[in-house]
């Protein structure tokens, strides 16, 4: 008699077990759905041009800002901010802006303050400044070309694609 109690609370034991762990996988399972990867970006940009009167570098290579879905380049000053999308020159790479300026310092200098920026000392000559959102980036980064403080200021364009898991 003892030998069926102690078979029958195994048996539910066991079954007990193997059910929770099925639910465990089914979670895991339902937790990461199936997302769509375009291959061709390009299609989502397919009606917007470039503005050709801005040309940004960024980690060598040279980006134009898109121009809203069916508009052409206005008579009004070209503006930049975070979070626009911007394609490379000759090329299918699109990014979007990142809010942040690269900053190297000429000899001597060692830190430089602009209103509205958080200012981050990297070292060796080089600050990055990060900008809120309304901040306007393309007088920004005219503005620190033109300091004689600054070496070399570049904005940061982020051409990664990030997918959620």
């Amino acid at each position: 008699m003892q030998l069926l109690k102690n078979f029958t609370l195994l048996s539910l034991l066991a079954v007990a077990a193997f059910s929770q762990a099925d639910v465990q996988v089914r979670v895991i399972a339902m937790s990461k759905t199936p997302q769509k990867v375009t291959n061709d970006i390009a299609d989502r940009y397919h009606d917007q041009l470039p503005d050709s009167r801005v040309t940004l570098t960024s980690q060598g290579k040279r980006f134009q800002p898109l121009l809203p879905s069916g508009q052409s380049a206005v008579s009004e000053e070209p503006k930049l901010y975070r979070g626009q999308t911007v394609k490379q020159e000759n090329a299918a790479v699109y990014g979007s802006v990142s809010g942040s300026i690269l900053v190297e310092l000429q000899a001597g200098e060692t830190s430089i303050q602009l209103t509205g920026a958080e200012t981050t000392a990297i070292g060796n000559g080089f600050v990055l400044l990060t900008f809120e959102e309304d901040a306007e980036l393309l007088s920004v980064l005219k503005t620190l070309q033109s300091d004689e403080r600054v070496k070399q200021a570049e904005l940061e364009i982020n051409t990664r694609r990030y997918k959620a898991h």
